[in-house]
């Protein structure tokens, strides 16, 4: 049998081809050993804990003006709860985005109103209502947590159960199944 050519380019595409796919697995690897080791030190839940009783929750709706105002509605009163003026509240409108797009691929309603909820855990989770995802946003960091948790009563005592002092790796819930 005759020995390969190492110095043919389709010897060496294959061979960094073999070694990108390996380090691939490596890296794959080595994040899901970090990740699990670090719920499993920190006594964080690596999942959002669906069991864990409501402390305060409240209804919003969005609007976009064609100036691209965005306006913030407390979905029972109506109250116009901020205005925010083009390239404001970006982590808001980012999420908005992402729900929009989520609505659109079920097919369901685009204009229905999503529920603001603090858990006792102290998870502040954004539930989508037309979809039924679940958006656990102490994934996204403690500024972009507080963008959405100034729309709670800061006087009820549910605001001292959402932990604005911790960030969590947790990964978007889809409570559908």
């Amino acid at each position: 049998m005759e020995q390969p050519d190492r110095k043919s380019p389709a010897f060496q595409r294959r061979e960094r081809r073999a070694r990108n796919v390996f380090l691939a697995i490596v890296v794959v690897m080595g994040g899901l050993v970090f990740a699990i080791s670090w719920s499993t030190r920190s006594g964080q839940p690596a999942v959002l804990d669906s069991a864990a009783s409501i402390t305060q929750t409240r209804a919003l709706r969005f609007e976009r003006t064609l100036d691209d105002t965005l306006l913030v509605y407390d979905a029972a009163s109506d109250e116009l709860l901020r205005r925010a003026a083009p390239g404001e509240e970006s982590f808001i409108r980012g999420t908005l985005r992402v729900i929009g797009r989520e609505r659109q691929v079920r097919g369901v309603d685009p204009d229905a109103p999503v529920l603001l909820q603090a858990r006792e855990d102290g998870a502040l989770v954004l539930s989508d209502t037309a979809s039924g995802v679940d958006y656990d946003l102490r994934a996204f960091g403690k500024t972009n947590l507080e963008a959405f948790a100034t729309f709670l009563d800061p006087a009820a005592p549910a605001a001292g159960a959402t932990d604005l002092n911790t960030t969590y790796a947790v990964p978007v819930a889809d409570s559908s199944h």
